[in-house]
């Protein structure tokens, strides 16, 4: 049977497995709607398309499926190209699609731009289908994104292929490739330094999702300390007694600091060393392997004694197999330092004073005790984040999600919502400032629309927090920093959405109790009170000052007096 191209791309995506689609539909796009609704794919109206490559982003984040968008040409594309370059920049499977408005040789089309050269730098790949000979290449777009290094594609389908037709039978889809193995040689290479070694720490970042038990093993095995990169937070348990949490340099936690100075060799795995994760190239050490799906990723930023192009699991599971009969003795004193250094961080938090205010980590924690273990959190940009890195300990793989390594803005609700709608039986929350909710706060209808249960907490300081105190350190001042916000128990009744309120911390776990039993959308107005750096700017900072000649910090030491003369 013939079929034209719209319905061509609906059955497609319906083959592919796709269940649910984000963006706004216009003029251009009105077939492609119409044959994605006949064949039972939902789709999900966002108030920015913006929001609609975030809701992709955390769907994929939890689910490991692709996030599919659906944008209009123009305008449509270039809303959501910011979401794009966040998945791009933090390896999440996206497939976008799009039309080319032109039909003919005419010029000065509505929406007629450059849309695959705007977005092919922050881009896995960038295909054009402008015949239905090659509407195919639409399953290979989708393998595509998340084949070694995932990352989002955008397909631009010509509006002439929405007419033409082909026979269903045609449309055939593409055998998935296996995740690239390890050879035995490069086993064989990697086991003989880890004998030579004396103490293993293994570095673990997002590419090690789905290799849970296989790092634990492997752990186990040689008794080695675990961290992680931010993005890899959740691929082995926090409380696990030989995971030190994120990080291991002066941005990381502070068992990771201290335990990982024993280490003389680093097996670090499904990491790519970006400047967010070693908080600016700040991590310090001697010799490392290093394991990563992408090519690209290996011996970049840091030298290694030994690289090698690989899916993080199978090269465990090899590795694994190999050191199985070589097992150490239990590092009794690098469990009895982690554990110490824990409890000494929980028990400093909770001896500061509560002065009538809320303290961040001490919201944070309690609310990591109120909520399930395999809860999904999901931040935006700013202080909150930086917080929640020391003071909200995670435990399952897929459930801690951050804008990472572009840092943008209006990432933590849209992201939650495309969290909650891949996992509706998980219990969601959000974590996001008082400017980030400025930029997506509207998708609470969203939310409310879609029937999700989510619980919103805005960290409601009245300003950019975070830009406010760098600037406050650095010049002694303040500069276009500070927020005019709406009444949020206002806004929350407009929207239709239960509003609570938290200014300090008296009956704190009794009101997250009240919040988290509330079944629908919930909007938490919390008044924190920054007084002082998290641990992840102060490493930094030390990191940039170490990093910094002489003749520099010799200039920004003038401008630091002048400023307070």
């Amino acid at each position: 049977m013939k079929i034209d191209g719209a319905k061509a791309v609906a059955l497609i995506l319906k083959k592919l497995g796709v269940n649910n689609i984000w963006g706004i539909p216009g003029a251009r796009t009105l077939s492609l709607y119409n044959e994605i609704h006949c064949v039972g794919i939902d789709t999900t109206l966002v108030t920015n398309e913006l929001s609609a490559a975030f809701m992709a982003d955390g769907y994929y984040r939890v689910s490991g499926k692709p996030g599919v968008c659906i944008a209009i040409p123009g305008p449509g594309l270039t809303n959501m190209l910011t979401g794009i370059a966040e998945a791009f920049l933090d390896s999440s499977a996206m497939l976008v699609i799009t039309v080319n408005p032109k039909k003919n040789r005419q010029s000065f089309y509505i929406h007629d731009i450059p849309q695959l050269e705007i977005v092919k730098p922050v881009v896995k790949k960038a295909v054009a289908i402008s015949s239905i000979s090659q509407i195919n290449e639409l399953f290979e777009a989708y393998n595509f994104s998340c084949k070694e290094e995932p990352g989002p594609v955008v397909v631009e389908i010509g509006s002439q292929v929405m007419d033409q037709e082909i026979e269903e039978l045609e449309l055939v889809p593409e055998v998935f490739p296996a995740p690239m193995s390890i050879t035995k040689e490069a086993v064989t290479k990697i086991v003989q330094y880890i004998g030579e070694a004396r103490q293993v720490g293994i570095y673990a970042g997002r590419g090690c999702v789905g290799a849970g038990g296989e790092l634990l093993e492997i752990s186990k095995i040689l008794s080695a300390p675990i961290a992680t990169t931010i993005s890899g937070r959740g691929v082995v348990p926090e409380d696990y007694e030989l995971s030190t949490g994120y990080g291991f340099g002066l941005t990381g936690s502070p068992a990771a600091y201290r335990v990982f100075k024993n280490c003389d060799l680093i097996l670090a795995i499904g990491t790519k060393f970006s400047e967010m994760a070693t908080g600016g190239w700040g991590l310090k050490f001697n010799n490392m392997i290093h394991i990563d799906a992408a090519k690209d990723n290996l011996d970049k930023n840091y030298s290694s004694l030994f690289s090698v192009q690989a899916d993080a699991q199978n090269a465990l599971k090899e590795l694994n197999k190999s050191l199985s009969g070589v097992k150490r003795t239990v590092n009794v004193k690098a469990i009895e330092e982690i554990k110490k250094f824990k409890t000494g961080h929980a028990a400093k938090i909770g001896k500061k004073q509560n002065n009538g205010s809320l303290h961040p980590a001490r919201f944070l924690q309690e609310l990591r005790r109120c909520l399930p273990r395999d809860a999904i959190i999901s931040t935006d940009v700013g202080y909150h984040q930086l917080w929640s890195l020391s003071d909200f300990e995670v435990f399952d793989p897929q459930t801690y999600l951050t804008p990472a390594d572009y840092q943008a803005m209006g990432f933590g609700i849209p992201a939650a919502i495309g969290a909650a709608m891949a996992k509706p039986d998980k219990k969601v929350v959000c974590i996001c400032g008082d400017g980030g909710f400025l930029i997506s706060g509207f998708e609470l209808l969203t939310a409310i629309r879609e029937k999700i249960n989510l619980s919103v907490f805005v960290f409601n300081d009245g300003a950019l927090g975070l830009i406010k105190g760098l600037q406050e350190t650095l010049y002694n001042k303040d500069v276009s920093v500070n927020l005019n916000n709406p009444g949020l128990e206002h806004l929350a009744n407009s929207l239709g959405v239960k509003y609570f309120r938290i200014s300090d911390e008296m009956n704190l776990k009794e009101t997250l109790g009240k919040v988290l039993a509330n079944k629908g959308v919930n909007l938490v107005d919390c008044k924190v009170v920054y007084d002082e750096l998290p641990r992840y700017i102060k490493g930094s900072i030390r990191n940039s000052w170490d990093q910094t000649p002489l003749s520099k910090k010799m200039s920004i030491l003038y401008r630091y007096v002048k400023c307070r003369l």
